[in-house]
């Protein structure tokens, strides 16, 4: 009777009340104060009904749990400055490993940390903006017969107020026209002195461009600055450049552009943000150049030139993909004609404004430009590095398993549990995983110029209050302490008491082969990294020394005067200017060209043979030369002859085009092209081959020949001048002072065309530093733990040591066996990467037009090159053990 009324009392309890107690009472009392909470609620339940003494039970459970949680804390806390003063204990003990942990997690935190900023910094283009999310870039597909033919980020200007009038998801739509060029500046001094400046920053736009970004204003009126003819909007750089000081609103700037003008300045900007993608310092009206009466967009409907860029503000709730159909049969509906007598038809996408920088693949576009495959590469090097981290603690972890042991063993004999062993170790991991974060964001301040010095690019540390930024890289942090401590926890922990204490190693075997895994898939990402960074410096090497079948050797440039004073006859200071500079002994040529080798063509264009169907038309690239040019750059002619000034029709109807595009207007050989008449554009205006040049690279190598025509011309934005190098500042001098004197007042700006040409690998020469920059972060954090396990696998093995060399080993035979061990699972390494590497650069170099062959070289020489810094890495502790008197090593036994 007794035990059932004991048993129907305990079934009664409030179980989750009970549960509660459980989860708040430390375990050492937990049955007795749950056992006496018990015995009261039955008596009440007894004498005054069990309602009563359920409230009474959670009563109690209230008002107990402030002081359940604050003991818990107490104890808690006790708890965990034991644990500090235990690993703060450690680490004082083990200095050595604790300098290789910490400098190990330090160095990889810091290359993740900076690889994260660069990578933030990528992905934060033209966010800045409000309501960015809804603003995008009309991007136009033209297809021909159903095939693509050509990409672009360019447009019509008249397909804009189309946009705006035809279309009700636009709330705003802007052109931006950038001035394609370097365009030229002119200013008086206070003292009255005539300057001018060159600028490569000026763009013409709507005055909706102002209302569509959030460009801040620092002086005028953004719904009055580009209402006006002739208003201009200048930077605060730009400001700070020509007026100082000085308050520059109403100041006058004369422009020489994409149109001419004296300019009043009716606004300062602040500085362009360094993600933006579109750069500039100078706005104008874009109807300048839309009205200018002797521009070229005098007398055009606004279909005849795709030289503006369209932005536009969606409504919140607008269907994108409805907008581009309508934009599209706006398109084809204005080009109808044209577009359905050659098969035609465009195709409009809008492209979120964010996504412009990074994912931009067109055959023309406009702006600062990046790749996310780079970012997203630079990403996964990133989790490489702090992998290589992680694996070195791991290792060393596992490594001292044994020093531990017996610590482990007989902390469980005084009573601790499994878990709170996992939670010392654990602590541990975040107390070294902490110390080597703050040394980490150290190492990242100091290295972030470093690193945009290397990659071109503006981080700044006003990244580092980005939420996304901070969360991505705590987070990699967070999950970096679980997974560099779980194992060694759990292994340590699972040591039994009897086991440990009698000097057994238990599962030392396994350990160490986990521990050489780990090793060959570090040097394998270090390897793999080494080789990339190989290839990359091998491949921008072979592009950089490819035949371009033209020379570029000693080919200075200086740009065509934009300023001529009143009643100067151009043409003839022209002629002067070439007269007098090919009378200087120093230079040997000089000619002129629209543009040159390197900086793109003046034209990009359609042509067809006379007489095929408008279908047929192909894309070509246009410039026009001087009649020596092709004389002066050293190309060859496969057929026909040059442009010559004796032919008096060349200059109206001549065209030298390329053996590309003599194959791709169906012509068996170069000589069958002579005489033949293409077509350019969708007129009827033919001109005839006079010459079929060889195939050269206008462009990078990287890319493909496309179909090149030139046309002749006595003038040209550039004067190439062949020159002698030997006396380089006497000739500068010499060319600058004749260029003063025939065109007084304009700025003298050079280059050598070599140079410029190389400036289209800048960006694969920044990718290859800093690949192999976060190569040698590999490698070294790699061999920061090599070394700690050699010196510890040299101190595990001093007995075998002292008796191999009291049996007649010499010390090189000790050091050969210890270091056979690391070498050969460095070689493993090498021997598993090569062919991951070899399928990785394989795809790599399918970017390139003109490519490095894969060489068993390519992979031997960089591979072979971590293996010997590895075993040097080594040596150190390796001779030490070998040269340690035996004496001292079995001295006790």
């Amino acid at each position: 009777m007794s035990t059932s009324k004991r048993t129907q009392g305990r079934d009664d309890l409030p179980g989750w009340a009970v549960q509660v107690l459980r989860r708040l009472l430390p375990a050492y009392h937990r049955d007795v104060v749950i056992g006496d909470f018990a015995e009261v609620y039955r008596s009440i339940a007894a004498s005054r009904g069990r309602g009563r003494a359920l409230r009474w039970y959670w009563g109690q459970v209230l008002k107990s749990t402030p002081a359940f949680i604050a003991n818990g804390l107490y104890f808690g806390g006790d708890m965990v400055r034991n644990y500090l003063k235990i690993a703060l204990r450690g680490l004082g003990r083990r200095k050595f490993y604790a300098t290789l942990n910490v400098g190990g997690l330090a160095v990889g935190l810091a290359a993740c940390l900076l690889i994260f900023q660069y990578v933030a910094f990528e992905k934060s283009y033209d966010t800045f903006h409000d309501d960015h999310e809804n603003l995008y870039r009309l991007t136009i597909t033209r297809t021909q017969g159903g095939e693509v033919r050509s990409t672009s980020a360019f447009s019509w200007s008249a397909l804009a107020p189309l946009l705006e009038q035809n279309v009700p998801e636009v709330r705003t739509v802007a052109r931006f026209h950038p001035n394609y060029s370097t365009g030229t500046i002119a200013y008086s001094d206070a003292a009255g002195q005539r300057h001018a400046l060159r600028e490569d920053g000026i763009a013409y736009v709507d005055p909706a461009f102002l209302d569509l970004y959030s460009f801040p204003f620092l002086r005028g009126d953004p719904a009055t600055a580009l209402a006006e003819p002739l208003a201009l909007l200048i930077s605060e750089s730009a400001a700070q450049r020509y007026f100082g000081e000085d308050d520059p609103i109403g100041k006058t700037l004369d422009v020489r552009a994409w149109g001419d003008g004296a300019y009043t300045i009716t606004g300062v900007l602040a500085d362009v943000p360094a993600n933006s993608h579109l750069q500039f310092d100078f706005l104008l009206p874009l109807d300048d150049i839309l009205h200018d009466d002797h521009g070229q967009y005098h007398d055009t409907d606004g279909w005849s030139w795709t030289n503006f860029v369209t932005y536009a503000r969606l409504h919140p709730d607008a269907d994108v993909e409805a907008v581009e159909r309508k934009a599209a049969g706006l398109i084809n509906e204005a080009k109808r004609e044209a577009y359905e007598e050659a098969d035609m038809a465009a195709v409009v996408a809008l492209q979120p404004l964010a996504d412009i920088h990074l994912f931009s693949d067109f055959d023309e576009d406009w702006g600062a430009l990046g790749n996310y495959k780079t970012v997203y590469f630079f990403t996964l090097v990133a989790l490489f590095i702090l992998l290589i981290a992680w694996v070195n603690y791991i290792n060393l972890s596992t490594a001292r398993a044994a020093e531990r042991a017996k610590e482990v063993g007989v902390r469980k004999v005084a009573g601790a549990r499994r878990g709170q062993v996992v939670l010392q170790f654990l602590f541990e991991s975040a107390l070294i995983n902490g110390l080597a974060l703050v040394l980490a964001v150290g190492l990242a301040v100091l290295g972030l110029p470093y690193l945009n010095e290397l990659s071109g690019a503006a981080v700044t540390p006003s990244i580092w209050t980005n939420p996304w930024f901070w969360g991505s890289f705590l987070g990699v942090f967070v999950v970096g302490v679980v997974m560099s401590s779980l194992y060694p926890a759990f292994i340590l922990s699972a040591f039994k008491p009897v086991t440990v204490l009698k000097g057994r190693r238990g599962t030392a075997a396994s350990r160490q082969g986990l521990r050489k895994v780990l090793v060959v898939f570090q040097f394998a990402a270090s390897i793999a990294l080494f080789i990339g960074t190989y290839a990359a410096f091998t491949q921008v090497d072979y592009m950089r020394a490819f035949d371009l079948g033209m020379d570029l050797d000693r080919m200075l440039v200086i740009q065509r005067p934009s300023i001529v004073e009143e009643n100067v006859d151009f043409v003839a200071q022209r002629e002067v200017l070439k007269a007098e500079l090919a009378a200087y002994p120093a230079i040997t040529a000089i000619t002129t060209s629209t543009s040159v080798p390197g900086g793109g063509f003046n034209l990009g264009t359609t042509a067809r043979n006379e007489g095929a169907a408008a279908s047929e038309r192909e894309t070509v690239h246009m410039t026009w030369i001087n009649y020596n040019f092709v004389d002066t750059y050293g190309l060859q002619l496969a057929a026909g002859r040059n442009f010559s000034e004796d032919q008096t029709t060349d200059r109206e109807e001549a065209m030298l085009i390329n053996e590309t595009a003599a194959r791709t207007f169906g012509y068996a050989s170069p000589a069958e092209a002579l005489g033949k008449r293409i077509v350019l554009g969708g007129g009827s205006t033919s001109f005839t081959v006079v010459g079929v040049l060889k195939d050269f690279n206008w462009m990078s190598v990287k890319q493909e020949v496309d179909p090149y025509f030139f046309r002749p011309t006595r003038g040209g934005r550039y004067y190439s001048l062949k020159v002698n190098t030997a006396n380089l500042d006497e000739t500068l001098a010499a060319i600058q002072s004749t260029y003063d004197t025939v065109f007084p007042g304009n700025p003298f700006d050079y280059f050598f065309v070599d140079r410029f040409f190389d400036e289209q690998y800048k960006a694969d020469q920044q990718f290859g530093t800093l690949f192999g920059l976060f190569a040698l972060f590999a490698v070294f954090v790699a061999c920061l733990g090599l070394v700690g396990l050699a010196a510890f696998t040299a101190a595990r093995r001093t007995k075998e040591i002292g008796v191999r060399k009291v049996l007649g080993a010499s010390a090189a035979n000790i050091v050969r066996l210890l270091l056979v061990d690391f070498g050969k699972l460095v070689l493993i390494a090498l021997v598993l990467t090569i062919p991951l590497a070899y399928f990785a650069l394989d795809t790599w170099l399918a970017n390139f037009a003109a490519r490095i062959d894969l060489t068993v070289w390519l992979f031997l020489l960089p591979g072979l090159a971590v293996v010997v810094v590895a075993l040097l890495t080594v040596s150190y502790h390796t001779s030490r053990a070998a040269l340690t008197n035996p004496a001292d090593s079995l001295r006790y036994e």
